[in-house]
């Protein structure tokens, strides 16, 4: 485990060269992620709200993180990206997995749980997009 202190969007579905996402970033052109979405550490119940790709890079720059083998990112339509570390920096890769709506339902329930805002046996929603921001919503209220 390693504490990064760089991060930049890159995404590699099938491995393709890091070098061409750099680029497609640089200009701005939108990626592959369906934002909002959910970061996930391995181990632990907290869910980290990520609204879009600028919030995603200013995250990786204020908050060094610390890298484990299934921490992922979860986005609006359910698909699955591992965090991993490439020549320190933190890299999206895609995976041919979706979450199951119930799968980040039980996900968001134990955020709840942790949280302490609300009966978590009683949260539900439709799509992916409904559950990120019933987290965007229990983390707003948690920190006041």
């Amino acid at each position: 485990m390693k504490i990064l202190d760089k991060c930049e969007l890159v995404y590699s579905p099938r491995n393709k060269a890091t070098q061409v996402c750099d680029a497609v970033l640089e200009k701005g052109v939108s990626s592959d992620v369906h934002w909002p979405a959910l970061v996930c550490y391995q181990g632990d119940d907290e869910l980290v709200y990520i609204a879009d790709e600028a919030a995603w890079v200013v995250y990786c720059h204020e908050a060094p993180t610390l890298i484990e083998g299934e921490d992922k990112l979860i986005d609006a339509s359910g698909q699955l990206y591992y965090l991993v570390e490439n020549k320190d920096r933190l890299v999206l890769r895609a995976t041919n997995r979706r979450f199951l709506l119930s799968e980040l339902l039980i996900l968001v329930r134990h955020h709840a749980c942790l949280v302490q805002q609300v009966c978590s046996a009683k949260i539900d929603a439709k799509t992916h997009r409904q559950l990120i921001d019933i987290v965007y919503e229990l983390n707003r209220v948690t920190r006041r």
